[in-house]
């Protein structure tokens, strides 16, 4: 059990990187690797055939999951880097409401 979860959360973080640098194209090669790793994991293990087929969705899965969040996580700091920037440039020419 404690293999599936550390599985899980390896290929949750692999999708998060390919969130953040890839379009979703890279999804298919990444899919291949981890279905291949995943039965190969598995099948040193002993496990059964509909457990070897269960763990690699689960890992296709996680695997997806991660690279959504990554795409979130990746547009949210666009989108605070863009906002701070687009300030900063109005507040360049702009004297204060003061007149200071």
């Amino acid at each position: 059990m404690i293999l599936v979860i550390k599985l899980v959360i390896l290929y949750l973080l692999l999708g998060l990187l390919l969130g953040q640098q890839f379009k979703v194209l890279i999804l298919v090669p990444a899919t291949a690797v981890v279905a291949a790793l995943t039965i190969f994991v598995d099948i040193s293990r002993g496990d059964t055939f509909w457990l070897i087929a269960i763990m690699v969705v689960v890992g296709i899965v996680s695997l997806q999951i991660g690279y959504l969040l990554g795409i979130g996580i990746h547009e949210l700091l666009v989108s605070v880097h863009v906002g701070s920037a687009a300030r900063k440039s109005t507040n360049l020419g702009a004297s204060s409401p003061r007149g200071f």
